[in-house]
């Protein structure tokens, strides 16, 4: 849109990427709300459980969630993994890295906002 919105031409400057970012930035944070503007997102009832269960759990990792909803998840861990990116996005959740004294591996905790 921002380019060929305004011209046809085949270059595009260094500021027309630039101006793309700024309006993605600006326009992200509310993206989720064309989902449900239209038809019901499938991911939308979901979602809030998850929130809830993050809430009521203080943390959790995207295994707990997995065992948790999986029947409610449609696409399985790529659902588990847009619904946690959707929660971080918002700000209503936040990403915690935590090593693994025992196993020497990065345990991705998710907590409450």
């Amino acid at each position: 849109m921002n380019h060929f919105g305004e011209s046809t031409d085949l270059f595009m400057p260094l500021s027309v990427f630039q101006q793309a970012d700024q309006d993605l930035r600006e326009e992200e944070p509310r993206m989720h709300l064309a989902l449900v503007a239209e038809s019901e997102n499938p991911l939308g009832k979901v979602t809030d459980r998850v929130l809830q269960y993050i809430r009521c759990r203080k943390q959790t990792t995207i295994v707990d969630i997995l065992a948790e909803f999986w029947k409610s998840l449609p696409q399985g861990r790529s659902s588990a993994d847009a619904i946690v990116t959707q929660l971080i996005s918002t700000g209503r959740v936040k990403e915690e890295s935590i090593p693994d004294e025992h196993t020497n591996k990065v345990i991705i905790n998710y907590k409450s906002i």
